[in-house]
């Protein structure tokens, strides 16, 4: 009869062996993925967050919009909204306008309408009302104060300040909440301020 040691000791010890050795390579990973302090010479740069008030139903209020002719609009909205006299060249009004009208659970109605020149860039305007209701939207960019007619304004700058994605600009007019919007590059912020300027009833 023939002995043979064996090796490795008993599993439990191996066990044990195994799972500290995994411990440390663990270990040594979060070490390696832990924050590291910035490089000289590297300036860290933080997004200020900008709120763009675009007035917008909660969840649980929310409506369908509808799409319907302007003058069925008006004609249907519980509020009277204007309309700029003054709009960029090439930019025209489209036939149709986006609706969503007071239901039993909420008074909030809006209406969005558009103009679009031949590039297909837009210009948008939002009327609402009792959009306190709303959410709102938000991104990274730079808020401002502005006037409209001389009442304050809050210019929203989405993306870099020096070339922004998205321009908006939010008053209110007569107990209407207006938020004018456009892609960036189309219009300067002189531009949007002298359209909102121009609403009629």
């Amino acid at each position: 009869m023939s002995y043979h040691r064996r090796t490795g000791g008993p599993p439990v010890t191996r066990l044990g062996a195994t799972l500290g050795a995994a411990l440390l390579t663990l270990a040594s990973v979060a070490s390696a993925c832990a924050p590291q302090a910035a490089p000289s010479g590297w300036v860290p740069i933080e997004a200020t967050l900008a709120v763009e008030h675009l007035a917008v139903p909660s969840p649980a209020e929310e409506a369908e919009p509808v799409t319907m002719p302007l003058a069925e609009a008006q004609a249907q909205l519980p509020f009277a909204f204007g309309l700029p006299v003054w709009t960029p060249e090439g930019f025209a009004l489209q036939d149709e306008v986006e609706v969503v009208l007071p239901a039993e659970a909420s008074h909030y109605a809006t209406v969005i309408l558009t103009w679009q020149n031949e590039a297909e860039e837009m210009i948008t305007l939002q009327a609402s009302v009792n959009a306190e209701a709303g959410v709102q939207l938000s991104g990274a960019g730079t808020v401002e104060q502005a006037q409209v007619n001389g009442q304050p304004a809050t210019l929203t700058r989405l993306g870099l300040k020096s070339a922004p994605r998205r321009l908006s600009l939010n008053w209110d007019q007569n107990g209407v909440t207006y938020t004018l919007a456009v892609g960036g590059g189309v219009l300067s912020a002189e531009e949007l301020i002298k359209m909102a300027e121009s609403l009629q009833p």
